[in-house]
């Protein structure tokens, strides 16, 4: 299976998205966003199946408080997921969602900066181990069970914060990829 992406350059969400909460659109036919001021929104790429070990991650294009993030896991009709969202400028929140009901798994992440223009965030998920990540340094890991499946997707707090890409797929392609580009004759090897 290989990465999915989006760079959400037209008018609406479309058919590869599934919005499980509140509402997403796109905004200036080039980012996407939360729609519904003062509301959660989740939305889930569908257009791939996906194991459960993948990464969903997103660039920001406009940072602000009530933002959003990265989702993984996010289950097939349903608004149960992983979510690593900054909730306020700057503080970035690991979240199991199930059935709609937010839980916080561990403390909150402070990464100055973190709401900037092009900053990229990533959620990776492998057996019960998340890693989030902002602009490829890793941070501390969240271990949790209770969620498996599901595929990547994206999470909003109301209409403030918008994304400008997105990139989802599983662990392993992401791994062979690195391993090539860092390596062309390694691509040699792995055949």
């Amino acid at each position: 299976m290989a990465d999915a992406t989006d760079d959400f350059e037209r008018a609406s969400l479309g058919a590869n998205w599934t919005v499980s909460l509140g509402a997403v659109t796109i905004v200036g036919s080039s980012d996407v966003r939360g729609n519904s001021a003062g509301a959660d929104s989740l939305t889930r790429w569908n257009a791939n199946t996906f194991n459960g070990d993948h990464y969903s991650e997103v660039v920001v294009t406009t940072g602000d408080d009530d933002g959003g993030g990265p989702a993984v896991r996010h289950q097939s009709g349903a608004v149960t997921c992983y979510a690593w969202m900054m909730p306020t400028t700057d503080i970035w929140t690991m979240y199991e969602i199930t059935a709609g009901s937010y839980a916080v798994l561990g403390a909150n992440y402070s990464i100055a900066g973190s709401t900037n223009t092009g900053t990229t965030a990533r959620l990776s998920v492998t057996g019960s181990t998340l890693t989030p990540s902002i602009d490829g340094g890793a941070q501390a890991t969240r271990t949790d069970a209770s969620i498996t499946g599901g595929g990547p997707g994206i999470g909003f707090f109301a209409t403030t914060v918008s994304f400008e890409s997105w990139l989802g797929g599983p662990i392993a392609a992401a791994a062979a990829s690195l391993i090539f580009k860092s390596n062309p004759m390694q691509h040699l090897l792995v055949r």
